[in-house]
């Protein structure tokens, strides 16, 4: 994988909020991880050649990295979201 510039992180910022906020929220975690699955898996499967498994597995492992890398993030995205959304909320 490429390093990624701050235009083309952008673009996969609001790319990554659209599909999560009009596809996925709402859908229980096993349709989330199908789709994502799914997903990952068309994007491997277009690395071809004589060492395609080699590959694959090399750029799922640095994928999974930087997926691990991204948790506390959106982690943190996802709980300031929902106390903006609940900031008004009081209860007895």
């Amino acid at each position: 994988m490429t390093a990624v510039t701050p235009e083309t992180a952008k673009e996969v910022a609001e790319l990554a909020y659209v599909i999560g906020s009009t596809f996925l929220y709402g859908k229980p975690p096993e349709f989330q991880s199908a789709v994502l699955a799914d997903l990952v898996a068309t994007w491997l499967a277009g690395y071809q050649g004589e060492q395609k498994d080699e590959a694959r597995k090399t750029l799922f492992d640095m994928w999974s990295a930087h997926v691990w890398r991204l948790v506390p993030v959106n982690e943190q995205m996802i709980l300031e979201r929902y106390v903006k959304e609940h900031a008004g909320d009081t209860k007895q």
